[in-house]
């Protein structure tokens, strides 16, 4: 992650462009919780990211909070190219409450900030109470 990292802010910095002026992309990955209940968010980050366990998140209900950053040479990471799987947990009793495993895209909404290059690429996850398992 450390190295995904620093590969990012090199590219950012040195003009959005990878070694030989390859444009780089970056992605910022948001959890809308629209529940009723705040909920903790686990990740499995993707083998290219080192397959790491990581707790991502504390996210209250009504709020929308900021999971993970990822960036890339050569193209926008999308929710498979982060993560393998995500969890989600109600913090008060710990239950798992949602699983995506495999990581989709299908339940990401997606919304470019900037149109340079390939830019920075927002994904968000709603959950609703109606998608949250008993």
């Amino acid at each position: 992650m450390k190295i995904q990292l620093l590969t990012l802010c090199a590219a950012l910095l040195g003009g959005a462009c990878g070694p030989g002026g390859e444009p780089a992309g970056s992605a910022a990955y948001f959890l809308d919780n629209q529940s009723a209940v705040s909920l903790r968010v686990e990740a499995t980050l993707s083998p290219a990211l080192g397959g790491g366990q990581e707790v991502l998140a504390t996210v209250p209900a009504a709020t929308v909070a900021e999971l993970y950053r990822d960036g890339a040479i050569g193209q926008n990471p999308r929710p498979p190219d982060s993560f393998a799987a995500i969890q989600v947990f109600r913090v008060d009793t710990l239950a798992r409450v949602y699983l995506q495993d495999p990581v989709v895209d299908g339940p990401w909404t997606s919304a470019r900030q900037d149109q340079k290059s390939y830019g920075l690429t927002h994904f968000t996850l709603v959950l609703k109470d109606s998608h949250l398992s008993p």
